[in-house]
Parts: C-alpha cells; sequence; structure tokens
C-alpha cells in the first residue's frame, strides 16, 4: 500500500512540475511572440490549430481506452495482450488521422475564410500543412503516451512532455527571427517528434513491443472500439468546445480578442493539466478500489474531491490576482480582455475541474451514459448560447456562453454520480476547510478588485502581492491541516514520544 501511495504521489508530483516548467515556456514563448509578431497573426495560429483540431474527431476515444485496457492487463499479467493492444491501436489511429488530413487539407482554405482576414489568409494556409502532420503524430504519441499512463508511469512522459516544451521554445528562437510564423510550426513539428521517438522507445522497453511484428487482435480491437464507440460522441462534440469557441471568437471578437484569450487559455490550461493529469493517474486505483467496500471507496473519493477542490480553487484564484502582473509583463501593458478571460476561463475551469474525480470515476467503471449526455450539453449549450452572448456582447459574451456550458455539465455529472454511489454534499465536505476556503478566496478576490480599481498601478502591485502571500498562507494552514495530519501529525508525535 506504501509503496503504491508512493508511486501515486511521484506521478503528482512530477506532473506538478511539468506544469511549472511548461507554464514558464509558454509565458516566454507568448512573450517573443508578441515583441517579434503582431497579436493577430498570434490570432491566426490560434485560428489553425484549432480547425485542424478538428479531426480529433476521428479519435474514437482509442487513447483513453488504452490507459483503461492497459491499466486492467497490468493487474492481470497479461503482457501479450498489451502488446496487441499497442499494435491495434497505433495502427488504426495512424491509419485514420493520415486519411482525415488528407481530405481535411483540400478544404482548408473553404473553411478559413470565413473565419480568418482576407489579409491573413495566405498566412493561415502556410501553417495547415505543419499543423495537419502534429495531428498525425500526436495521435500516435498519445498511444504510447497511454500506455505510460496505464502503467503508471505518468512521471515518465512527465519529463518527455516538459522536455519537448523547451524544444518548442528553443527551435522558435532559433528559426522565426528567419522565417518568421513558420518558424513556430516547424518548431512543433520538431516537438512533436521528440515526444513520438522517446514514448515509442519508453514503451518498447516496458513491455518488450516490437512494432515492426505484426500483432494486430481482432478481439482487442472491438473491445477498444466498443469503448471507444461511445468515446466517438464524446469526440464530436469536442467541436462545441475550444475550436468552436475560438472561431465564434474570431468571429465576434475579432483575431485581436482570440489572440489575447489564447494567451489566457494556455496560461490556465497551465494549472488544469496537473489537476487532469493528477486524476487520470488514479484511473488503475479507481478500478482496485471500485471493487473494494463503500467505506474503503468513500474515504478514497473524499479524499481525492477534498485535494482537486483546494488545490483548484487556490490555483485559479492566485491566476486571476495575478492576472495585472501577467498581463503587464507578458503583453506590456494591462490589456482588460486578457483580464476578463483570465477571470471568466479560471471560474469555467475550477467548475469543471470538480467534476474529475467523477468523470475519471466512470472512466474506471465503463459508466459512459451520464458522461456522453453532460458533453452533449456542454456542447449545445456552448454553440447555442455562444452565438447569441456573441451577438449581443461580442468576444466577452462568447466566453460567458463556455462557462454558462460548463456549469450545465457539472451539475449532471456531479448529481448523477453522487446519486448512484449515495453521496450527500455534507458527507463529502464534512470535517474538512472547503467552505472557510472558498469564503476566503471571495473575500480576497474583492479586495483586490477595489484596490485595482481605486488605487494607482504601483500601488494596486504591491499590494497584490502581499495578498497572494496571506492567501498561500491560509491556502497551506488550511489544506494541510485536513489532508495530511496521518503522517505528518504522527511523526511529530513520535518525535514528542521519543523526547
Amino acid at each position: 500500500m506504501e509503496a503504491k501511495n508512493k508511486k501515486i504521489s511521484i506521478n503528482v508530483i512530477s506532473s506538478g512540475l511539468q506544469v511549472i516548467v511548461i507554464g514558464i515556456v509558454y509565458f516566454f514563448l507568448y512573450k517573443y511572440l508578441l515583441a517579434t509578431l503582431k497579436i493577430e497573426v498570434l490570432g491566426v495560429w490560434s485560428v489553425v490549430l484549432a480547425t485542424t483540431s478538428l479531426a480529433n474527431l476521428a479519435n474514437f476515444g482509442i487513447s483513453t481506452s488504452v490507459i483503461r485496457y492497459v491499466a486492467l492487463y497490468a493487474v492481470d499479467f497479461q503482457k501479450e495482450k498489451m502488446k496487441q493492444l499497442v499494435f491495434t491501436s497505433v495502427v488504426f489511429l495512424a491509419s485514420l488521422f493520415i486519411i482525415f488530413a488528407l481530405c481535411l487539407y483540400p478544404f482548408a482554405e473553404l473553411i478559413l475564410k470565413y473565419v480568418v482576414h482576407k489579409n491573413q489568409i495566405d498566412t493561415a494556409l502556410m501553417l495547415v500543412p505543419y499543423s495537419l502532420i502534429c495531428l498525425v503524430i500526436n495521435a500516435i504519441t498519445g498511444v504510447y503516451a497511454s500506455v505510460l499512463d496505464g502503467l503508471q508511469k505518468n512521471y515518465l512522459r512527465s519529463i518527455i512532455y516538459t522536455i519537448s516544451a523547451l524544444i518548442l521554445l528553443g527551435g522558435t528562437l532559433l528559426f522565426t527571427p528567419y522565417i518568421g510564423l513558420r518558424g513556430v510550426a516547424l518548431s512543433q513539428v520538431i516537438q512533436s517528434l521528440f515526444s513520438l521517438v522517446f514514448c515509442f522507445v519508453i514503451v518498447v522497453k516496458q513491455i518488450g513491443y516490437n512494432p515492426f511484428s505484426w500483432n494486430w487482435s481482432n478481439s482487442i480491437f472491438k473491445e477498444i472500439f466498443s469503448y471507444g464507440m461511445k468515446f466517438q460522441v464524446l469526440s464530436i462534440t469536442a467541436m462545441f468546445y475550444d475550436p468552436i469557441t475560438k472561431l465564434l471568437l474570431a468571429k465576434f471578437g475579432g483575431l485581436a480578442f482570440t489572440g489575447y484569450y489564447e494567451m489566457a487559455s494556455r496560461l490556465i490550461s497551465q494549472v488544469k493539466g496537473v489537476v487532469v493529469s493528477a486524476n487520470q493517474s488514479l484511473i488503475p486505483v479507481l478500478i482496485e478500489k471500485g471493487k473494494e467496500s463503500w467505506t474503503v471507496w468513500f474515504d478514497f473519493y473524499k479524499k481525492t474531491f477534498h485535494f482537486v477542490y483546494m488545490f483548484t480553487l487556490f490555483f485559479m484564484t492566485s491566476l486571476i490576482l495575478i492576472s495585472n502582473i501577467a498581463s503587464l509583463l507578458w503583453i506590456g501593458h494591462i490589456e482588460p480582455i486578457f483580464n476578463a478571460a483570465v477571470f471568466l476561463l479560471a471560474l469555467a475551469t475550477f467548475i469543471n475541474l470538480l467534476t474529475s474525480p467523477a468523470y475519471f470515476s466512470n472512466l474506471a467503471d465503463g459508466r459512459m451514459n451520464i458522461l456522453m449526455i453532460s458533453q452533449l450539453s456542454i456542447g449545445a449549450v456552448n454553440l447555442l448560447f455562444g452565438v447569441i452572448f456573441g451577438f449581443f456582447w461580442g468576444g466577452v459574451g462568447v466566453i460567458i456562453a463556455w462557462l454558462t456550458a460548463i456549469l450545465v455539465g457539472a451539475v449532471i455529472i456531479l448529481k448523477n454520480y453522487q446519486l448512484k454511489r449515495d453521496v450527500k454534499w455534507s458527507e463529502l465536505i464534512y470535517k474538512t476547510n472547503i467552505i472557510k476556503f472558498t469564503i476566503i478566496s471571495s473575500l480576497v478576490l474583492i479586495v483586490k478588485y477595489l484596490v485595482s480599481e481605486n488605487f494607482g498601478t504601483t500601488v494596486s502591485f504591491s499590494f497584490q502581492s502581499v495578498l497572494i502571500l496571506i492567501y498561500t498562507t491560509f491556502f497551506v494552514i488550511l489544506f494541510f491541516k485536513n489532508y495530511l495530519p496521518s503522517f505528518i501529525i504522527n511523526r511529530i508525535k513520535l518525535k514528542k514520544s521519543v523526547w
């Protein structure tokens, strides 16, 4: 048990370090691109990536299926089936994404001309081939990375992705002065190839996988396809998420607004990534806990929910607190669009991440229907409200529509899951500091905005720095008081007894 807990801790810590390093990398990357290129050009890059990512609809949830079945095969020591699973998944996804890329390329201009200004069409079309190449490579890499997740080797994936981010930054600094935005696209291809090669090499070493030996399995394909077919609906609704949001932003807010949104989204996603990654690494553990008693399962779920709630609220609130400072350092001035995007996206991300323990528990148990209902609801609300709110309130309205959609999806998942598992909110927050910390976080944000509106920049920044320090102190006290008494307080007591 202690070894398993240690492995989980290593995975969570490595995910945290990955987020920190990648966050720093993207900070310097966007700051450099803003200084070198125009914000409209950055918006074009964002729109092209979002448009080509629509091909992810073809994934059929195979990567997630790989995580689940690798975990199941690992428990039963079925290494041969694991090899067949990897080979079958890679062949299927590689073939599928190559076909989709070839089909999408001829229609790129037709799609982009509706969302990109005619002056930027040539730039957008120049980026499309690079984006499609990355799409195919990343689809294959996703299989190998999922194997590492299923084996609870997330820390290896974190190391690879962290180094790949540094490669992206280095390549951008090297190529952009000579070939402009094409240099960023080329660096992304190199980044993707690096991740593919190293994930592949580690999987070969871990399970003795031989990619050159035909190892297709019809039975395994049926298993992952059956499980993944339900993910097909989830994949289809992905078009109503980031890609459609950015397309609506470009339509109703303009490319500059989309560029600032991209920067805010990137800032938020770094923190979101660590929580999602940490919960994803728990899928094999959740499979085991689901077979034990309700009390054992609930204790694990409650600790996970408490961890997610406290950490997510702390980091989202902290990002809102530093949004002015981030805007000044990153963009060169305090940008209201960037700050508004950070606030709304932080709130949406907080709500979304509260569902992650229930979401991944449903994945582990194979309960896909409620996830499909939630995803479809999010997609429908995002599209419908995005058009309506965007028409009346521009880019801000589009982001508010996204927030509304996330809230609807979260209510559906949490209400259903806790009803099925017979969990009451009062039991979930009992003997935790969730309510106290929520009140403190709200008060801190109110104080931050009052100071920002009534004092100068220098005074505001100085006060915000002090406020962040005070807020962090409260978080440490309230979180660790609940979360770590079992092995910190006991050790303190042991030392006292020795003395």
